[in-house]
């Protein structure tokens, strides 16, 4: 639908939107690739950071709405948690700590950063059609999406000619 829809908008973010979906569809960015890179997995399916409670009491770490639970791979499930608008509040340099803990190994790695720029392109799709009532979550998504594009080596052109 997305695609639909941004050909019939007339917006100033159009372009760089075109371009950003044009880059994943120029890779190998897509699901079919992302979820056949490894065994199935149980998943929650939302990566929302308010589905998890935190106890002081033993330092455990519970989560809780399993609604949208199913199966995915680990590379897609540690980027959908990784790259959710809840966790823009932890570093890149965390994140990249905890990786192991979340099952991404080295051999992983390619299929996680194929994720993140998927589940960070589907996130940002999201706020576009709400832009213009969330204009600074739109914008950061924006930039967001952006540099994980823009990390790829320069292979993916997203700012124009």
């Amino acid at each position: 639908m997305w695609p639909i829809e941004l050909a019939a908008a007339d917006d100033p973010a159009t372009p760089t939107m075109l371009r950003l979906l044009q880059a994943w569809t120029g890779r190998a960015d897509q699901l079919g690739h992302i979820v056949h890179t490894g065994p199935p997995v149980l998943s929650r399916g939302d990566a929302n950071l308010l589905n998890r409670l935190w106890s002081d009491a033993d330092g455990r770490i519970r989560c809780v709405d399993f609604e949208h639970s199913g199966y995915s791979t680990v590379a897609f499930d540690a980027a959908d948690l990784t790259e959710h608008i809840s966790a823009r509040g932890i570093s890149d340099d965390r994140w990249e700590e905890i990786l192991p803990d979340l099952g991404i190994t080295p051999a992983l790695r390619p299929a996680y950063e194929s994720a993140r720029r998927t589940c960070a392109l589907r996130r940002l799709a999201v706020l576009w059609r709400r832009r213009t009532t969330r204009p600074a979550d739109f914008e950061a998504q924006l930039a967001r999406t952006r540099a994980l594009f823009a990390a790829t080596g320069g292979r993916c052109r997203i700012d124009g000619a």
